[in-house]
């Protein structure tokens, strides 16, 4: 048995149910179908094989904004990095003026 859906607007029974949209092609009436229970990982797999946007993950983000601002401040208010000073040590007394080679 088909399950024969009808438009609430023009009554045609040309009407495409896909998720997460219905739609009448007769008229163009369309409307979410927001009474579908499913769980967000359910929503996500489905958005994704219907080729529409990713809503994205579910799981919280790992910092808050709030937190993220605090780092940033504290960042901005340290004292700036100084490169430590590397004194480079000589092997020799004398300059070499001719390297080694006889002129």
């Amino acid at each position: 048995m088909v399950a024969e859906y009808l438009c609430p607007r023009c009554k045609s029974n040309r009407v495409k149910a896909f998720y997460p949209d219905i739609e009448c092609l007769a008229c163009g009436w369309s409307e979410s179908l927001i009474d579908y229970p499913i769980s967000f990982n359910e929503h996500r797999r489905l958005c994704r094989e219907f080729a529409r946007p990713d809503p994205g993950s579910n799981e919280l983000p790992e910092h808050t904004l709030s937190s993220l601002d605090e780092r940033i401040l504290a960042l901005e208010n340290a004292e700036p990095f100084e490169k430590p000073k590397v004194e480079v040590a000589q092997h020799y007394d004398k300059p070499r003026l001719s390297g080694g080679v006889r002129l």
